[in-house]
């Protein structure tokens, strides 16, 4: 099984509530929310909201954007043939043999030790979170550009009544559409 097999194109509608300007979405700000329920519930990338209103509870700008490419559902079951981009996330994470130390002294030993203990979670994106936090501490930007390079634009994390979020690590998959200023009524 190849990670092509593991997502479909996918196309939505979302939201991304701010008090910035934004002209196009950008890497550059991961990891520096100031939402840390978000953050750190979901780890690192550009958040979107399905349901406009709700948007507006992140700033008094929502953009309007199209998502475009290749989104797995949080929900999607882990898998043994996972294991491969499990294994690449690792071990391209910029201190992983430090890391491994965690699991054993032999680096390949506890690589393998650390993959399997990751396989026996429920979903695949949980199993990504886990490595995240462990391994990509402190370098969000990298991850995100790694999880693009494995073709993974991101996450869809159903919560059910319209109230999805979406994780997205390659902005090149964000068209905005338009731009909406809440209005605030002075009494």
């Amino acid at each position: 099984m190849s990670n092509k097999d593991i997502y479909i194109n996918m196309k939505y509608i979302a939201y991304h509530g701010t008090n910035s300007i934004i002209e196009k979405f950008t890497l550059d700000y991961v990891g520096k929310s100031r939402d840390r329920f978000v953050f750190d519930k979901y780890g690192g990338g550009l958040y979107f909201i399905a349901n406009k209103n709700d948007a507006f509870h992140y700033g008094n700008i929502v953009y309007t954007v199209i998502l475009n490419g290749r989104f797995l559902n949080s929900n999607t079951k882990l898998k043994y043939e996972h294991k491969i981009i499990l294994e690449t996330l690792i071990t391209s994470s910029p201190d992983y043999e430090i890391t491994l130390l965690n699991w054993g002294e032999n680096i390949n030993k506890a690589l393998k030790l650390a993959v399997s203990t990751y396989i026996e979670k429920k979903t695949f994106f949980e199993a990504i979170q886990i490595i995240e936090s462990d391994f990509w501490n402190g370098y969000t930007k990298e991850f995100c550009n790694k999880m693009k390079d494995l073709n993974i634009d991101g996450f869809r994390i159903d919560k059910g009544k319209g109230f999805d979020y979406f994780v997205v690590y390659n902005p090149q998959t964000i068209q905005i559409i338009s731009k909406d200023k809440k209005i605030i009524k002075n009494n």
